[in-house]
């Protein structure tokens, strides 16, 4: 026999994961590689060291650099002594206007070398810095494209040697696209104050073994147009990933809330038949 009930319809998509954040590890330095400090797959945290350079080159650098910054501030003290001492002479006109404009030149001269000197210092120190490769985030890493003692280009990202990827797994995206009757479907609806594809609106999730959709995330963002090549919107949901279960490229069933609660008359599926494009069904009499 019919049923009535409340009932909801919905609308069901085909979805695929992607990772909130994905970075690529590539070389800032080019140095020989020394150690690669994680395993291939392996979850890591963010600040956990991944790759190291060897770091003698820039350490001697730094070392240089850090010399000619003290001999730049030590003619810096010696011309400002010049200056201190030629002042008197300058008053009692022993020494030449001239002769005191000098000393005062060179030790403005001294001190943009200094300036000059802390700069070459500070970039040093980052050179050094780089040689030891963090990850920015934390999540997944890919498996090491580079073994060490292999050497490692730094330059352009084209330039540059790539030597990892990592991706975020928790929480994680899913796209998904919405045709363009369904959108302005959805608008008509919120306009009437039903939120079925608005910002925040849930939006449940199946994995293709798994029956119904068990997973609830909510929608996160709407494109800011409509692609006119498929006639679709891109839009996207936030689910919680705790157990690992999701992966990025992994593909799902994805539904939507396509009508506000009505009453309606429900029968079973086994009772519909089809004959072409027509849908039937046989009513039995009392005889």
């Amino acid at each position: 026999k019919p049923a009535q009930r409340e009932v909801i319809e919905w609308d069901e998509y085909t979805g695929r994961f992607d990772a909130t954040q994905t970075v690529e590890i590539r070389a800032r330095v080019s140095g020989y590689l020394n150690e690669v400090r994680f395993k291939d797959g392996q979850e890591v945290k963010q600040g956990d060291v991944l790759f190291a350079i060897d770091p003698r080159p820039f350490e001697r650098a730094l070392e240089q650099a850090k010399a000619e910054l003290f001999a730049a501030t030590t003619k810096v003290e010696n011309a400002n002594l010049d200056v201190v001492r030629g002042r008197p002479l300058l008053e009692r006109k022993v020494i030449s206007d001239k002769s005191f404009d000098d000393r005062e030149s060179l030790m403005r001269d001294a001190q943009a070398a200094v300036k000059v000197s802390e700069a070459k210092v500070k970039s040093a120190e980052l050179d050094l810095s780089f040689a030891t490769m963090t990850a920015p985030i934390s999540g997944r890493a890919g498996r090491a494209l580079v073994t060490a003692g292999n050497w490692i280009s730094a330059g352009s990202v084209s330039g540059a040697t790539m030597l990892t990827t990592i991706v975020s797994q928790d929480p994680i995206y899913i796209y998904f696209d919405v045709n363009e009757n369904n959108y302005i479907k959805y608008k008509r609806l919120a306009e009437r104050g039903v939120g079925a594809a608005d910002i925040g609106a849930v939006v449940e999730v199946a994995l293709p073994d798994e029956r119904g959709f068990p997973h609830k995330g909510r929608l996160d963002f709407l494109d800011n147009r409509l692609d006119q090549g498929t006639g679709t919107l891109r839009a996207r949901a936030v689910l919680a990933n705790k157990a690992g279960l999701f992966s990025p490229g992994l593909f799902a069933r994805v539904r939507v809330t396509g009508t506000p609660s009505y009453t309606a008359i429900l029968i079973p599926d086994s009772s519909i038949g089809t004959d072409q494009t027509n849908k039937f069904v046989y009513v039995v009499g009392d005889d």
